[in-house]
C-alpha cells in the first residue's frame, strides 16, 4: 500500500510515471466497467483515454487511492 500512496503523492506533484502507473492498474477495470455501460467495444478506447485526462486535469484533489478509484 505505501507504493500506492507514493504513486498518488507523485501524481499530485505532476509526475507524468505516476500516472502511467495508475493507467496500467486501472486499464483493464475501467475497460470492464465502460463495457457494461456503453457494448461498443470502440468507444471504450476514448472513454479510457478521456477519464485519465480528467484524472490528470484533477490530480490535485486526490489524496487517498479510495478517492482516486471513485473518481475512475
Amino acid at each position: 500500500m505505501i507504493k500506492i500512496e507514493k504513486h498518488l503523492a507523485n501524481l499530485r506533484l505532476g509526475n507524468e510515471s505516476a500516472l502511467s502507473y495508475f493507467m496500467d492498474l486501472y486499464s483493464h477495470n475501467l475497460h470492464f466497467f465502460a463495457y457494461k455501460l456503453v457494448r461498443d467495444k470502440d468507444a471504450i478506447p476514448e472513454i479510457i483515454s478521456y477519464s485519465f485526462v480528467k484524472l490528470w486535469k484533477n490530480r490535485t484533489q486526490f489524496y487517498s487511492i479510495e478517492e482516486l478509484k471513485s473518481f475512475l
